[in-house]
């Protein structure tokens, strides 16, 4: 880890352990931000990421602070049902790099640290505006350091952090990521925060604005067709709020219209992905066809994942011999534990979507303000939710999908969380 990096790393790691709990979580969300991906240290051969270390600091101050989740139980459940089958089906895979126990031990401790600091420290409706607030002011320089790397093709973040400067093109496109590991991953985060800010907009208007705008660069900097989809997906999912009292005949109505695709097309209905190109560099194709190969091979995965993919497309990845890109979030957990950990995965989505939806069409005296509030945390997660199927999330935004369905839990409407203000 370089000296910026310890800097960053430091300053955070104050303001986590002497701040009260919204300075504790803008700091650790700032940080991950602007630490480039790949620094971390090693200690007895285990890896620790900026992220983790920053994770476990935060986690040392709810433990010092007696700061109690607010999870519900059913909820704990299933993370720990998704992490222990994730860790079993570890046990029947190679311990190669991105296989084995070791490394699926710190995807689960990963998630299980996310979900406690961050229901820990988020114990209502203004920790969140709060934190939406944060948000906004963070963008603006990464909103910034993407539209300089297209105009003086240079990515300064990874300047300063000791790795190279330049910038991704493809077919003559210019793909500005900023502080992030791939300009999708900074597109998607861009697209995703937009909800959050629009729930802000009434009581902080100007922040609001910023934080809107900021999105907008960042996604069109990125010059990438997912985190384009990913805004619309956004945008559909806060135009539904008009439709929250009728909102299980829509998803009816998105079952049917979907079924009826599948009957209509000569290809299965989810190559529409293919056929969407907004930048003249998508490669849409290629998830399309992901999801049809990993059906065809089903029988090899199902169970406990599997350690090769590469005969699954024609084109591999340079950091593995074994796999081909598994540009598909929800089939990446799949190759680490097969369908079993997918349907847990898909099942902790369901109960996030399921509490909001209680919430906001619940009869208890709640604050229209609120019930936005969390319609809008839900339409950044439909977003996320939409994205995973065309990209497999990694660094950040692994933090922002987590991080996303934990905060869904003060939402929980049966009595278990206090969604007044405190301190």
């Amino acid at each position: 880890m370089n000296i910026y990096s310890y800097l960053v790393l430091t300053i955070a790691s104050f303001f986590i352990l002497s701040g009260n709990r919204k300075t504790a979580i803008a700091a650790f969300v700032i940080a991950i931000c602007y630490i480039i991906p790949g620094q971390g240290i090693k200690i007895a051969g285990l890896s620790f990421p900026a992220a983790r270390l920053l994770l476990i600091i935060l986690y040392a101050r709810t433990r010092i602070r007696n700061e109690k989740s607010n999870a519900p139980p059913l909820q704990n459940y299933l993370n720990i049902t998704f992490c222990v089958w994730l860790l079993f089906a570890s046990l029947f895979h190679s311990s190669i790099e991105g296989a084995g126990f070791v490394y699926s031990a710190g995807i689960a401790l990963d998630l299980l640290l996310i979900f406690f600091v961050f229901t820990a420290t988020i114990q209502n409706t203004e920790d969140l505006k709060q934190l939406f607030v944060v948000f906004s002011i963070w963008l603006v320089p990464i909103a910034i350091e993407m539209i300089l790397e297209q105009s003086l093709h240079k990515n300064f973040f990874s300047a300063i952090s000791g790795q190279s400067d330049h910038v991704l093109i493809r077919n003559g496109t210019i793909r500005s990521q900023g502080p992030f590991r791939h300009p999708i991953t900074a597109g998607n985060i861009g697209a995703t925060c937009l909800p959050f800010f629009i729930a802000i907009i009434n009581t902080h208007k100007a922040r609001a604005i910023i934080g809107i705008i900021s999105c907008i660069v960042i996604v069109l900097m990125s010059a990438s067709s997912g985190p384009i989809l990913t805004l619309i997906a956004a945008f559909i999912g806060m135009a539904a709020w008009k439709y929250r009292a009728s909102i299980h005949k829509v998803k009816a109505y998105f079952i049917a219209i979907y079924i009826l695709l599948e009957l209509l097309m000569s290809q299965p209905a989810y190559y529409l992905i293919a056929r969407i190109d907004l930048t003249g560099s998508s490669t849409g194709w290629h998830r399309a066809r992901l999801i049809e190969s990993s059906i065809e091979h089903l029988s090899e995965w199902w169970i406990f994942g599997t350690d090769y993919t590469r005969h699954w497309m024609p084109t591999g990845v340079p950091f593995s011999e074994n796999h081909t890109d598994i540009t598909n979030y929800y089939l990446a957990f799949g190759v680490m534990g097969g369908l079993p950990l997918i349907i847990i995965m898909l099942t902790i989505l369901y109960k996030a979507f399921q509490r909001i939806e209680s919430y906001v069409n619940s009869n208890k005296k709640l604050l229209q303000h609120d019930r936005y509030i969390a319609w809008c945390t839900g339409a950044s997660l439909f977003a996320q939710a939409v994205t995973s199927i065309s990209v497999s999330h990694m660094a950040q935004a692994v933090v922002f999908f987590w991080m996303t369905i934990a905060i869904t839990t003060i939402f929980f409407t049966d009595g278990h969380t206090n969604l007044e203000t405190t301190n």
